[in-house]
Order: C-alpha cells, then structure tokens, then sequence
C-alpha cells in the first residue's frame, strides 16, 4: 500500500506521485495522468544547515514561511534530544554517598561494598530519584521494603511521613487563603 502525505503519495520501489502537480520522480514508467520528472540533486532538496545549536541557514525551500517551519522542527529536534541526553544523565548520577573513604595516613581507598552509609544519613537521591523532604536512609529502606516509598508527580521518592507532613502543609495553606480571604 502506497505511503500518502498531502498531495503525494509513495510507491514502495519505484518512486513518489504527487496529485496536485501531476507529476512522478522515480524509476520506470510515470504513473497514469503523471509526467515524469528528474529527482532533485542534493544541492535542490529543502536543507536547514545548523551548528552547535545555531540555525546557520535555510536553503531549497519554496517560501520564507517554509523555512522558519523546517526550523522550529529542526530546533524541536534537538531540544527532544537534549531531553533524553538529560534524562539519561540523571540516571547515571553519582550516589548520595562516597565512593571511596581515605584510611590511615596514605590515600588508600576502600571499594564501594565495604562502605554503608549510616542509618541516620539523609541521601539526596535512593533507588536512582531525588528525595522529597528530609527522610533517613532507614526510612527510605523501610518504606522500599514495606512497599510504601512512592514517587510523587515532580518525580521525588517519597515516604509515608513525607507525604503526611505535606498534607498537613497543603490543609494549612488553604486556611491560610480562606482566612485571608474574608478579611
């Protein structure tokens, strides 16, 4: 089944039709009610030229307008990569405690898995998320093992007692507002 877009349509293997101008571009025989024309060189195809986040230039495009459309996608285009780099960044962060600790009087290190942090440490980020309030890393380890650390909707892992304090401030807010409300 042919590829349609607009006024054109795509025959797998032998080329593209386009209805609005009656013309095929393409190996073998045009279409029926289409003439043949040659494929444009790379020099004539519509191409928005960028650099290091710059749009340098816009050539090949049948209108100004055009062109500042190709751009905005162009620049969607990156800003969509720029996203997922940074999400993938956040993901590889480093953890919320030392890699390695100095021991004695020389710079000798101790791998990773002779160290624990302490239960009273509070880690800025656990399982990989930033940490919402202030909760220990016991609590946090309690609550993945227990099944009640949840992530809320900026994305921070929370804990039953985070997510009751910011009820009680969401409650106090809103008798702020209806207390000032009145006055």
């Amino acid at each position: 089944m042919p590829l349609r877009t607009g006024h054109t349509y795509v025959i797998p293997g032998k080329g593209v039709v386009n209805t609005k101008k009656k013309t095929f571009t393409g190996k073998g025989a045009p279409a029926s009610g289409s003439k043949k024309t040659p494929e444009k060189s790379y020099t004539e195809v519509p191409t928005v030229t960028s650099s290091h986040g710059k749009v340098l230039s816009t050539s090949g495009f049948s209108s100004p307008a055009a062109a500042r459309r190709a751009v905005r996608r162009a620049q969607a285009g990156r800003q969509r990569v720029r996203r997922i780099e940074h999400a993938v960044n956040l993901s590889r962060q480093k953890p919320s405690y030392p890699i390695s600790k100095p021991v004695g009087s020389k710079a000798a290190t101790r791998p990773v898995a002779d160290y624990k942090p302490p239960p009273t440490a509070k880690p800025k980020t656990f399982q990989g998320r930033k940490t919402a309030g202030a909760p220990t890393l016991k609590a946090l380890e309690t609550a993945a093992q227990t099944g009640t650390l949840k992530v809320n909707r900026a994305g921070f892992a929370t804990t039953p007692e985070v997510r009751r304090a910011a009820k009680r401030l969401k409650v106090a807010r809103k008798a702020v507002k209806r207390t000032t409300a009145f006055s």
